[in-house]
């Protein structure tokens, strides 16, 4: 069993069936997430109990040993333009994945992956092209976030080259990687749970962001953790028909379906307005009829939209708009009364856009 994996719901609760005061998790929580103690988290300046000791020394619950472990960041890619890192992402078994680490004004966002290549095989997206592995567990999830912090805190002069004080950690984060997070329910649960404690990693909800392709089954059991994070799905198509084509989750999960769950999450009070998230591909959905189609498509449910021009990877034939198309569309939807941002996504330049990664 991997702490990094655990809640702090279950690991008090494993210490309390060992006669451990479980108020110990709260240091244990804080030895990891705040402090940096990641191999020993039981031991050194904020020790708790020797009894922690023979605790994690002793078989897990699972069987298994505890361990410590978290994926390895190999050396990363700098963006020449904006400074973003690409880190490969090396787990146990020798599987890897990608995270981005993206620098910005007043902030540090990493966007982290939750899958192994992704089931949904998005024609616009690398990673759909990959086919699927496995599941992340949560471990890998929350390292990611963890080795982020470390890389940054040991590199200094990075954070000073873009911008940044050298005391800046994570202050975003979004599951906007490789894979649909809502196809790995149960990690995705607790890594949401260790990223929002007081006492992991400290982060509020509104810094946190899931992106769905519209994964209707999970989302019904995702409104019900009430985590209070942002929804962000990926639309990119008005029209049904070419809909499936690019993005074959339609076939399963019509996104006017998706919508109404919105709508009457909205009605309820159980959900708050989505982002929605649109990649522009020239010649395929960017025409100004469909920008008038996609107000009336998305009007009720009270989004902001963010449209992403569409970012090249090899092998494929789609490019995005010119500036002065995007800026059209966008023009519809703010008329419209509709909050719409341009998105140029950092990293291009290394691959690691939205829609780039790939293994």
């Amino acid at each position: 069993m991997n702490f990094f994996s655990c809640t702090r719901a279950e690991l008090a609760l494993l210490l309390q069936q060992a006669d451990i005061p479980s108020i110990h998790c709260e240091a244990l929580y804080k030895n990891a997430y705040r402090h940096g103690v990641l191999s020993t988290p039981w031991s050194g300046p904020h020790s708790t109990s020797k009894d922690l000791d023979a605790f994690f020394s002793a078989p897990s619950p699972s069987g298994d040993a505890w361990s410590f472990a978290l994926p390895v960041f190999e050396s990363p890619l700098e963006s020449t333009e904006d400074y973003a890192l690409k880190f490969g992402v090396r787990l146990a078994d020798g599987l890897l994945v990608e995270s981005v680490l993206m620098p910005e004004k007043t902030r540090l966002t990493l966007c982290v992956s939750t899958q192994a290549g992704c089931r949904q095989a998005c024609s616009f997206c690398h990673t759909g092209r990959m086919g699927f592995t496995r599941n992340l567990s949560a471990a890998e999830i929350v390292g990611q976030v963890l080795q982020a912090e470390r890389w940054a805190a040991e590199h200094p002069e990075w954070l000073l080259r873009a911008g940044l004080p050298v005391t800046q950690r994570v202050t975003n984060l979004v599951f906007m990687g490789m894979g649909e997070p809502l196809d790995n329910l149960e990690a995705l649960r607790s890594v949401l749970e260790i990223v929002l404690d007081p006492f992991g990693l400290q982060l509020a909800p509104r810094k946190v962001t899931v992106s769905t392709a519209g994964h209707l089954e999970g989302l019904r059991e995702f409104v019900d953790w009430k985590t209070g994070v942002q929804i962000a799905l990926s639309l990119h198509a008005v029209d049904p028909a070419l809909r499936r084509k690019i993005m074959p989750i339609e076939g399963r999960f019509p996104v006017a379906q998706v919508l109404a769950f919105f709508k009457e999450g909205l009605a309820s009070g159980m959900l708050k307005p989505p982002l929605v998230q649109y990649t522009m591909i020239a010649g395929v959905n960017d025409g100004l009829e469909i920008a008038h189609q996609l107000v009336a498509l998305v009007r009720e449910v009270k989004p902001k939209v963010n449209l992403i021009p569409f970012n090249a990877f090899p092998g494929s034939a789609f490019r995005a708009p010119t500036r002065e198309q995007l800026f059209a569309f966008q023009a519809i939807l703010k008329e419209a009364g509709i909050p719409t941002s341009t998105r140029f996504s950092k990293g291009k330049d290394i691959q690691g856009a939205c829609g780039q990664l790939h293994i």
